[in-house]
C-alpha cells in the first residue's frame, strides 16, 4: 500500500473499489467474479488509508464492512423504532454441536424480541437463515418449522470452502421489490434543483439448481 501511494502522483489520492467481500475461500468460477475473502478485502482497504489512500467507493473499510456484515439488522432489529425483522445470530459451534437444538433456541429468541417491527404480528415460525456476507440471494435459505431451519443452519454452515462463524438467523416478512439507489451528485449540483433519475434497471432472481448455495 505504501508503495502504491507513493505511485500517485495526483494532489488527491482514492481508490475505488469495485469487489464484494464474502465468507467462502476458493471462488474460481466465472459467477464468482469480483468476490473477495472478506478479511483480504478489509485488511487490503485499511492499509491504503493508512497510506494516505482514501476509499472513495463505495465507502471506507469501517463503514463498508459494517454494512455488508449485516450485523446492524441484528443489532438493531430489538429497536422497535428501527422497525426491522426480528434477527438473530447463530454459532457455528452451536449448529455443529446440535442443529435441532440450536434451531429451537434460535426461534425462541426471535419470539422474545421486542413486538413492533413490520411483520411481528403472533408466533414466528418462518424466516430466512443467511450468512451476513451474503450477495444476490446466494447463502439465503427460507425455512418454515424447526425442523427446516435446523437443515439450513447445518448446511449453511457446513459448506464447502465456508469460514464463517455465524449465521444470521431472521423472521419472515413479505416484500415486492428491493430498492438500490446509486446517489452521485453531479459537480455543479445546487440545493434547490431537483434531479431525475439517470438510468433505471429492473430485474428478478431466480434460483439455479447448479450452484453449491442453498438458496
Amino acid at each position: 500500500a505504501s508503495q502504491l501511494a507513493t505511485q500517485l502522483r495526483g494532489c488527491k489520492k482514492a481508490s475505488f473499489w469495485m469487489l464484494w467481500p464474502c465468507e467462502w475461500s476458493g471462488a474460481d468460477t466465472a459467477e464468482d467474479a469480483g468476490y473477495i475473502q472478506k478479511s483480504a478485502l478489509f485488511a487490503a482497504m485499511r492499509a491504503c488509508e493508512v497510506a494516505g489512500i482514501r476509499s472513495s467507493f463505495p465507502h471506507p473499510a469501517d463503514l463498508y464492512e459494517l454494512i455488508t456484515s449485516k450485523l446492524w439488522m441484528v443489532t438493531l432489529s430489538s429497536e422497535p423504532r428501527a422497525c426491522l425483522p426480528a434477527a438473530i445470530l447463530v454459532g457455528r459451534e452451536d449448529v455443529v454441536s446440535d442443529s435441532k437444538l440450536a434451531a429451537r433456541q434460535a426461534l425462541a429468541s426471535l419470539n422474545r424480541l421486542t413486538r413492533g417491527g413490520p411483520a411481528r404480528s403472533g408466533h414466528i415460525s418462518q424466516g430466512v437463515v443467511k450468512l451476513g456476507w451474503s450477495w444476490e440471494a446466494s447463502c439465503v435459505s427460507h425455512f418454515s418449522g424447526e425442523e427446516e431451519l435446523s437443515a439450513c443452519m447445518d448446511a449453511m454452515l457446513v459448506l464447502h470452502n465456508c469460514d464463517a462463524r455465524t449465521c444470521i438467523v431472521q423472521e419472515w416478512v413479505d416484500f415486492d421489490i428491493e430498492l438500490r439507489l446509486f446517489f452521485l451528485l453531479p459537480a455543479d449540483w445546487q440545493l434547490d434543483r431537483h434531479m431525475l433519475p439517470a438510468w433505471t434497471e429492473y430485474n428478478t432472481w431466480e434460483h439455479d439448481a447448479s450452484r453449491c448455495w442453498p438458496g
